[in-house]
């Protein structure tokens, strides 16, 4: 296995490609229910409950609001990921609507981008037949114009578009102000229905959206929600000295005002923020030893040059943690307000960690990516391909994920050979060796599989008032 395409397979586990959760808890200190939309409410060991998500009666699915294709905010239901860049017919570099890896949630609905409109606007569509797997898996375009395949992390399904459903079905709604002090201003979505939530932040002295999030020195403050990455080994010159930021080309061509690079210190990620250069093309990936031709799967993403840094001045957030007998919620001060936040403290574990749906199908206090790597059921480090490898960027965290929601423990760095099957499915040793992984990427050990029940349950109940 050639270790170009090997490192670029671990860019996209580390995360490089981008790949957004549907399930995202709209931080609330109170929510409301409508006639229509019902609330989807999680409850902890110790009966505190934590509003997570709408879900729509009449549609029978769970909803987060999204700017529809007739340009009106609407509850649009959770859904199959769009094209995802990169995810090709290997032998033409063809986008695929549709597509999701083995094991993900089976969702009876996929979103597509309407057009180029910034901000982006969605179509939806019913899940249609499964697309025959062949051929299917992640490629890019060489520079000679050559499609390539590259070697793939997991098996993938799609699913076709089916009839699509008019936006006008799902329950509209408007965001309106509501608290603020000198800073910031608190965002409310009020649903035709009745349903109402809290929806974060907006930065009052720059006009935008914002989020809690540390900053180069981990001080807590309400960062851009909307941001191109700063790329670090990627950059757009053949000497690899310009670094680029990207944005995924399924945002529907917006340009965010600010770009973020990421530190991971101490297990604690920390954010740069810079200004967003001009708009440019991948030239060369950075390896440890090299400088190589930026032949890169996600052709269809936006690159811009990496502009100036902006000093750490968003208004600074503040932050609070309960006492419960494990779990501790994490809440933040918001425009005078506390608001809590996606995340608890794992008194147990030791660990932060965010609700999400574990391997056994339940809900479940599963770790932030400050405590995760990645792993790769695909490369592994025995002459057997019985001991997968994992990657962390910066840190060594405790645990590592895959793409299935399996969680693994995390054991002692590899320098050594990396392993794969071949095409005839043998246990073959690469070319690639872990210790030129890309950026500052460090390969580990894993030492085995960590039970879903290690991880704290939540209750989930529907609430209709």
């Amino acid at each position: 296995m050639d270790r170009h395409l090997l490192a670029l397979t671990l860019a996209l586990m580390l995360g490089i490609g981008g790949c957004s959760k549907d399930q995202q808890r709209i931080a609330a200190p109170d929510a409301r229910a409508g006639s229509r939309l019902a609330m989807n409410v999680l409850v902890d060991p110790d009966g505190r409950e934590t509003f997570w998500s709408f879900h729509d009666t009449a549609l029978g699915t769970d909803c987060s609001f999204r700017t529809a294709a007739d340009g009106v905010l609407r509850c649009l239901p959770f859904a199959h990921a769009t094209s995802q860049a990169g995810l090709l017919y290997q032998g033409t570099c063809t986008n695929l609507p549709g597509c999701v890896r083995t094991g993900g949630t089976e969702y009876p609905f996929i979103r597509l981008p309407a057009d180029s409109t910034c901000p982006e606007r969605w179509r939806v569509f019913k899940a249609g037949a499964l697309v025959p797997n062949q051929g299917l898996g992640w490629a890019h375009h060489r520079p000679d114009g050559v499609c390539e395949a590259i070697p793939s992390m997991a098996v993938v399904r799609c699913v076709a578009p089916g009839d699509e459903i008019p936006p006008e079905r799902f329950v509209a709604a408007v965001e309106s102000g509501g608290a603020a002090d000198a800073d910031l201003q608190l965002r409310e979505l009020r649903a035709e229905d009745g349903a109402w939530a809290i929806a974060g932040a907006r930065d009052l002295h720059t006009d935008t959206a914002c989020r809690p999030e540390p900053d180069a020195v981990g001080t807590l403050r309400c960062l851009p929600a909307t941001r191109a990455v700063v790329e670090p080994s990627f950059f757009s010159d053949g000497a690899c000295s310009v670094p680029i930021e990207r944005l995924p080309a399924s945002w529907g061509g917006c340009a965010p005002p600010v770009a973020f690079a990421t530190a991971t210190l101490d297990c604690r990620r920390r954010s740069r923020v810079f200004e967003l250069g001009a708009p440019t093309s991948l030239g060369s990936i950075a390896f440890p030893q090299q400088c190589v031709p930026g032949y890169w799967p996600f052709f269809l993403d936006l690159y811009w040059s990496v502009g100036a840094e902006i000093p750490p001045t968003a208004p600074i957030v503040g932050e609070q943690t309960e006492r419960g007998s494990r779990l501790r919620p994490i809440s933040h001060v918001l425009a005078g307000t506390t608001v809590p936040g996606d995340a608890w403290e794992d008194t147990a574990l030791g660990i932060r960690c965010q609700p999400g749906l574990a391997a056994d199908g339940v809900y479940r206090c599963l770790p932030l990516y400050e405590s995760t790597g990645t792993a790769d059921s695909t490369v592994f480090a025995d002459r057997d391909c019985t001991i997968p490898l994992a990657w962390a960027d910066g840190c060594a965290p405790k645990y590592a994920a895959d793409y299935l929601g399996t969680y693994y423990a995390i054991g002692a760095p590899h320098t050594g050979d990396a392993y794969a099957r071949g095409p005839s499915l043998t246990c073959e040793v690469t070319t690639y060796r872990p210790a030129e992984a890309v950026g500052a990427a460090v390969a580990f050990v894993t030492t085995g599989v960590v039970p879903s029940s290690t991880f704290v349950q939540f209750r989930q109940e529907l609430r209709t008032r």
